[in-house]
């Protein structure tokens, strides 16, 4: 299958990084195991050959899985309608093809979907956008581990005790917030420097949307960035396992000051420096998120994924 389109980005940074094991593929549909992130991605052409393969291969000793969704054929609202009659479920989830990832979900008992749209940073036409300006250079600590803003939480099933909502309305108000234009004094006065392990304790304080477990590892690795305004800590931002940007938190009192949109910006140029490109996924309906990553020049691509977990 052809994964060269920014639709497949995750594929292209999970295979290009070598981590990534091929478990099958034809021109229909490819299926690897990253050996990072310890989770299974399937990209197909259609709906049939998405469940096909799944049939095939799919075990109960698969925690992670992230599908994307075939280009859906029916009208959302016809769906819903066909999806509401249990007896048509399955002509349903065929004839509209962007619900492989609930199909999945339901069939192998997984937790989820969420479904997510992606955004890679490019142009319209597909090239790499660059920043006219400059940024502080950043410690010479390896950053070579990806990140989410709401995946991390989700597609681990690690609900960090919150509740239904909560989380989605928490990281909604904080890309509300950091979707405001950076002033000039944020702009000149950021500079970075990569979490150690003496940074974990304040981490895991202020982030538990995923486990500590998995917070220490990025640390380690290190894949996570602190921001600072003069000697003033103002947040911080991530890079998770599989490949997309994330953890962008920002603390209450430098909020609506830019600072989200300057620490990403880091990140991204942090990302291209390595050959890769940068991208996020968001949650379908986080429209604050939406608006912040396309303040930031990122493109949304034309497809979904669907993320489940156990």
């Amino acid at each position: 299958m052809d994964i060269s389109s920014i639709e497949y980005v995750v594929f292209q940074h999970i295979m290009k990084r070598g981590t990534g094991k091929i478990i099958e593929e034809n021109d229909n549909y490819l299926l690897i195991f990253d050996s990072v992130s310890e989770g299974y991605y399937l990209a197909c052409a259609d709906y049939e050959s998405g469940m096909k393969i799944l049939e095939k291969y799919i075990t109960k000793d698969w925690k992670l899985l992230m599908v994307t969704e075939p280009e859906r054929k029916m009208p959302a609202e016809k769906f819903r309608v066909y999806e509401a009659k249990e007896t048509l479920v399955n002509e349903a989830m065929n004839a509209a093809g962007a619900s492989l990832g609930k199909k999945a979900a339901r069939k192998y008992d997984f937790n989820g979907p969420m479904e997510c749209y992606q955004f890679a940073f490019l142009n319209a036409d597909g090239e790499e956008v660059c920043f006219e300006e400059e940024v502080n250079d950043l410690d010479s600590k390896r950053v070579d581990g990806l990140s989410r803003k709401m995946i991390e939480h989700e597609a681990r099933g690690l609900h960090a005790e919150m509740k239904d909502g909560e989380a989605g309305k928490l990281l909604s108000e904080m890309a509300e917030d950091e979707a405001n234009e950076m002033t000039e004094e944020t702009r000149d006065l950021l500079s970075v420097r990569v979490a150690d392990e003496n940074d974990f304790s304040m981490l895991s304080a202020n982030y538990d949307l995923i486990s500590k477990e998995e917070l220490k590892d990025l640390v380690m690795q290190g894949n996570i960035l602190l921001g600072y305004d003069e000697d003033r800590l103002v947040g911080f931002i991530g890079q998770h396992h599989e490949g997309s940007m994330g953890l962008l938190y920002i603390f209450p009192e430098y909020r609506k000051k830019g600072y989200g949109s300057r620490l990403e910006q880091v990140m991204i140029k942090k990302i291209r420096k390595t050959g890769f490109i940068p991208y996020c996924h968001v949650i379908t309906d986080n429209k604050a998120s939406i608006r912040l990553q396309k303040g930031l020049g990122l493109v949304q691509t034309k497809n979904t994924v669907s993320w489940m977990w156990r």
